[in-house]
């Protein structure tokens, strides 16, 4: 049977690429939210982002056991529907005044622990919704709707925050969670809860001998926990570079945002050439290396382009047009630099 003659696998599809979409908009308006209408700084944008990720350290290993014991389709149901109720409650605290970077933390916690059990049932669902053939089409699928969110996810996501404010960017993303509950709602339920007699600690203590005793799987495994370091780094710095040191707004975040999807979208569209032809290895080496100078050349870009923008010069101090930090530099245009300027209105 073709795809888009199994209503399950459709179904589930509209699900995902409404949620991939949602994670932009949640993205900016989050950033925008701390940054600009709470007055907050990079710390404090780190401390959401944080306690948004925190739930993969402390619950990670637990939640493919703790998965096993519910049917899939019901966790992912709970989880969108959930997210949306916090999405929804965090819009109207803001309206009312009421948000603050401590409830924030709080919320986001809680989201953050929502989304770790939607991503561990995620992986197991779509084998009980399309034959084992399918399953290489089927992620294809689901791959190209998410490579279409990198794109553009971010641009439009920076124009509707723009547009309406971050608050309601918000709801409508709780709109967007509440749709993808209420379709994923119509897919008949299939399998089952896989009780096991074997204890939690077991299963978990096998699950970490063979990634980190494996030959190829355990080097892989510790260069993604230093890559999630710098990449949790970035993202919490590249906000607070966009919104309080540029001044370029929403829009500007959401089309940097943009900039990186397209990036993506390239990226994986020479990968599988790339890897036939030196080495799968080798790519993902070569990439990995690649990122830091690709990170230095972000961090140049703001300087470089202030400078030719002024005649090229830096000059300590305040000018007409500029703003001045102590232990600082100001660049023509009110631009920024220096270890006191960084990250802070």
């Amino acid at each position: 049977m073709q795809l888009r003659r199994n209503p399950a696998f459709v179904q589930f599809w509209v699900a995902s690429t409404v949620s991939d979409f949602g994670t932009y908009l949640t993205t900016v308006a989050l950033s925008v939210l701390i940054l600009v209408t709470l007055d907050g700084t990079a710390l404090d944008q780190g401390a959401v982002n944080a306690a948004r990720w925190l739930p993969y350290l402390l619950f990670g290993l637990l939640a493919g056991v703790w998965v096993d014991r519910f049917r899939r389709r019901t966790v992912l149901v709970a989880g969108d529907l959930g997210r949306a109720a916090i999405l929804a409650a965090l819009c109207v605290l803001t309206l009312l005044g009421l948000a603050s970077v401590p409830v924030l933390v709080v919320l986001m916690f809680l989201f953050g622990t929502l989304a770790l059990a939607g991503d561990a049932a995620y992986q197991s669902f779509l084998p009980q919704l399309v034959a084992r053939p399918q399953l290489v089409r089927a992620n294809a699928r689901l791959q190209q709707s998410e490579t279409v969110a990198q794109a553009s996810g971010g641009a439009v996501a920076g124009a509707v925050v723009a547009l309406i404010s971050a608050p309601f960017a918000l709801l409508i993303d709780a709109l967007s969670y509440l749709l993808s509950g209420l379709v994923l709602l119509t897919i008949p339920s299939r399998g089952s809860a896989k009780p096991s007699t074997t204890t939690v600690r077991r299963r978990i203590a096998e699950g970490l001998r063979w990634i980190y005793g494996h030959r190829m799987l355990r080097p892989l495994a510790l260069s993604s926990h230093v890559w999630f370091i710098g990449s949790a780094m970035v993202g919490t710095v590249l906000p607070a570079l966009i919104l309080n040191d540029l001044q370029l707004g929403a829009l500007g975040l959401g089309l940097v945002l943009g900039g990186a999807g397209i990036g993506a979208v390239l990226g994986t569209t020479w990968s599988s050439g790339w890897g036939e032809r030196y080495g799968t290895g080798r790519v993902m080496v070569a990439a990995r290396l690649a990122q830091p100078a690709a990170v230095v050349v972000v961090v140049l870009a703001p300087l470089v382009a202030a400078g030719q923008a002024g005649g090229g010069s830096i000059r300590r101090g305040g000018h007409a047009g500029g703003r001045t930090d102590p232990g600082g530099f100001t660049l023509p245009g009110g631009v920024r630099g220096g270890p006191a300027g960084l990250g802070r209105r």
